[in-house]
């Protein structure tokens, strides 16, 4: 099969037809319209939207075209960056996954972040993490461990206990003011009349 038997041609996007497979109707030149199967890389699901720029590779005899690349804008990666973005139907970006060469990748969203696993989710740091939010931050789970295996966490109206070592106060005073200590270790139980008002913690 010889390079002449291919035709490559440029088209704008007109319409789709999801299934298992995304064709692509587009118009190569004016009032003349080409369908062709779009091939992206391993893995990756990305269907342009409409009137982007694509390019179809006519295979003589098929019948279809195959459209093996699409017109992007330039997001502003340097040699060697890659940057990933998703768009609206309406071409506007909406989220934008970039890779920098300086060793920074920085995610950025218009809306709702999820991230989901059946198992761990893994974040270490040799310096600092750092969490920012302008309203609130909420974490929920059966048991929540900070800074590895600490003391037990107390809150407000929780029930409290203190113990006095023995021989630490004096409980009584006769005669010329000699004082008696406490003989023995003592306990009183109360409970936290007050706390945060801004980090909440649940049962």
């Amino acid at each position: 099969m010889g390079l002449n038997e291919f035709i490559g041609r440029i088209g704008k996007v007109l319409s789709h037809e999801i299934n298992k497979t995304v064709e692509i109707i587009a118009e190569t030149r004016k009032g003349y319209n080409q369908k062709g199967v779009l091939y992206n890389s391993s893995g990756e699901d990305s269907p342009p939207v409409k009137d982007d720029k694509i390019v179809i590779l006519k295979v003589d005899g098929s019948g279809k075209g195959l459209v093996i690349g699409v017109f992007n804008e330039t997001q502003g990666a340097k040699p060697g960056e890659k940057i990933y973005f998703a768009r609206n139907e309406n071409g506007e970006i909406k989220s934008k996954l970039s890779m920098l060469g300086k060793g920074e990748v920085l995610w950025e969203l218009q809306d709702f972040f999820e991230l989901l696993t059946e198992k761990t989710i893994a974040i270490k740091a040799k310096k600092s993490i750092n969490i920012e939010s302008d309203k609130q931050t909420t974490i929920t789970a059966e048991k929540i461990n900070i800074n590895k295996d600490g003391e037990n966490a107390a809150r407000k109206n929780d029930t409290v206990k203190i113990k006095i070592p023995a021989n630490t106060f004096i409980v009584s005073v006769s005669g010329q003011a000699v004082g008696t200590p406490n003989a023995t270790e003592l306990e009183f139980e109360g409970e936290i009349t007050s706390g945060s008002d801004t980090v909440f913690i649940g049962n």
